[in-house]
């Protein structure tokens, strides 16, 4: 059952560091700034931590979580500087954000 929801753990911080990545990338060539860079390297550092993870690694979650935390920052940059604020939105990715890294925690 663990490495069941290992998988699904793994998976879930996949797809959110590959969409991510798409949307930096998407970013970039539109109008390049300092944020789409954060937020490529939060999307390479969670898979990162998904390798750490799968290898055994003991701060697969600090990386998880300081990833995360560059993908939100530079998303709310993002959202700010661009005029499309919305608050519910950052709110949630967040939200599961932190849900995403807590769950490389092991206890």
């Amino acid at each position: 059952m663990e490495s069941m929801l290992e998988a699904v753990q793994y998976l879930a911080a996949g797809l959110f560091s590959l969409a991510h990545m798409a949307a930096a990338g998407a970013g970039m060539r539109k109008s390049p700034q300092l944020s789409h860079i954060f937020m490529s390297l939060g999307s390479v550092g969670l898979l990162c931590a998904i390798l750490a993870s799968a290898l055994g690694w003991g701060a697969d979650w600090l990386i998880a979580l300081a990833s995360c935390g560059l993908i939100c920052g530079a998303a709310l940059y993002n959202g700010k500087a661009g005029g499309a604020f919305h608050l519910s939105h950052h709110i949630a990715r967040g939200a599961f954000a932190l849900i995403l890294a807590l769950g490389f925690l092991r206890l």
